[in-house]
Formats: structure tokens, C-alpha cells, sequence
């Protein structure tokens, strides 16, 4: 979603597009978050899907960064640690995905698990509430 011009906007859309994806697709991204992705998936397939992961962690760390950069984010906050949570967040779903959230609350929609990380991203007071 590189039109959206607010990093944080734009982060928001990538989480929710993807978590809504490891919801359908968990055994996927099981394996794509697996050590034994090379064994399972074989040589090319393997190294493609590793360069995916690579580009996703890539684009969450530069919109956190960008955030930072232009002021839009708590100025204490760790871009490296709020990439972790982003992004282990969405190993968690693939992880949990099944009984956990069968028949799941609200509470772990995708907007919701989003609002969560954006009060943790923004600046006290500049949460965007967004339903998605």
C-alpha cells in the first residue's frame, strides 16, 4: 500500500491485509515462518519465500522508521521492538490460528489487534480509531 502517504496509515493496511491472509491461509504462513522452510519447500521455492518475509519485515521496520522520522510516533519509540511485536503478532495468528480463534471475540478481529499496536505506535493522544 506504498500510496498511502501516513506511514502509519499505510502500516495499519499492510497488518490488516495480511493478518486477514494468515487467517485463510495459517498452514502457509506456518511454513513461511518456519526454519525448515528450505527442507519443506525445496531450493527456489524456499529462497522466494524467504525473500518475501525478508520485503515484509523490510516494509514494517520503514514505515515504522518514516513514522519516527516525520514525528508521528512516540519520540521514545523503539523501532525495532515495535517491528518485533508487528510482525510477531503475525507469526502468533499463523501460530494460534484454529481452536484460538474459532468462533474468536471481537477483541481479536484484525482492527482490533491493529488498535492495540497503533496506541503502542502513536503519540498519547493521536490514536486514530479505524474499524478494518
Amino acid at each position: 500500500p506504498a500510496a498511502i502517504d501516513d506511514p502509519v496509515d499505510r502500516l495499519h493496511e499492510f497488518f490488516v491485509r495480511r493478518l486477514q491472509r494468515v487467517r485463510k491461509h495459517p498452514v502457509l504462513f506456518r511454513l513461511a515462518f518456519s526454519d525448515r522452510l528450505e527442507e519443506a519447500a525445496g531450493g527456489a521455492s524456499g529462497t522466494k519465500v524467504r525473500k518475501m518475509v525478508a520485503r515484509s519485515q523490510e516494509f514494517v521496520r520503514d514505515c515504522l522508521g518514516e513514522a519516527k522520522q516525520r514525528g508521528l510516533t512516540d519520540p521514545e519509540l523503539s523501532v525495532p521492538a515495535v517491528t518485533l511485536m508487528v510482525l510477531g503478532t503475525l507469526q502468533a495468528t499463523a501460530m494460534a490460528a484454529g481452536p484460538m480463534l474459532r468462533g474468536a471475540s471481537a477483541d481479536l478481529a484484525p482492527g482490533a489487534i491493529w488498535a492495540v499496536l497503533d496506541r503502542v505506535i502513536r503519540p498519547t493522544g493521536a490514536v486514530k480509531r479505524r474499524n478494518g
